[in-house]
C-alpha cells in the first residue's frame, strides 16, 4: 500500500513538472490575444478544435474567447461543443440537417445567420415547427434543398 502511495505521489509531481516545462516551452510564450488572433485565421471549424489539442494552455486560451466559437456546425456533439464554447457571442450556425434544428432553439436570441441543409422540401415543415417565432437578430436565412437552394 505505501508503494502505491509513493507511485501516486511521483506521477502526480512528474506531471506538474512537465506542465510547467510546457508552460515555459516557446511557443506556449505566444500572449493568448496573438494565439487567438491567429486561430481566427483557421480555415474550417475543425481546424479550431484541432488546434485545443495541442496542449492544455492552448485549449484554455482558446476557449477563453468565445467570439472565435460563433460559427457552429457539424454533428450534434460539435454543434453542441461550439453552442457551450461560444457563451453569449452570436452565432452563424449551418445545420447539415433539419433533426438538429432542436439543438439550437436555445439560442435562437443569438443568432445572425442560419443554414440549414435538408434532403426534400417535405422537411421545411419541420423546421417550421421549431422556428415558429420571430428571430430579431436574424440577417441571413438559407435553406438547401437536395436540387436547388
Amino acid at each position: 500500500m505505501q508503494i502505491d502511495d509513493t507511485v501516486l505521489k511521483l506521477s502526480t509531481i512528474l506531471r506538474k513538472v512537465r506542465n510547467i516545462r510546457n508552460c515555459l516551452a516557446p511557443v506556449n510564450q505566444i500572449p493568448p490575444e496573438t494565439l487567438a488572433l491567429t486561430a481566427a485565421f483557421l480555415a474550417t471549424e475543425r481546424d479550431l478544435t484541432n488546434v485545443t489539442a495541442v496542449c492544455q494552455q492552448w485549449r484554455t486560451t482558446l476557449l477563453s474567447f468565445p467570439r472565435l466559437w460563433h460559427n457552429a456546425g457539424g454533428s450534434s456533439p460539435e454543434l453542441e461543443a461550439y453552442l457551450e464554447s461560444s457563451k453569449s457571442a452570436p452565432l452563424e450556425v449551418t445545420l447539415s440537417s433539419p433533426q438538429l434544428v432542436a439543438s439550437i432553439i436555445s439560442h435562437t436570441s443569438r443568432l445572425v445567420a442560419l443554414t440549414i441543409s435538408i434532403g426534400h422540401s417535405s422537411s421545411f415543415n419541420q423546421i417550421a415547427e421549431h422556428l415558429c417565432d420571430p428571430i430579431a437578430t436574424l440577417r441571413s436565412l438559407e435553406i438547401r434543398t437536395e436540387n436547388h437552394q
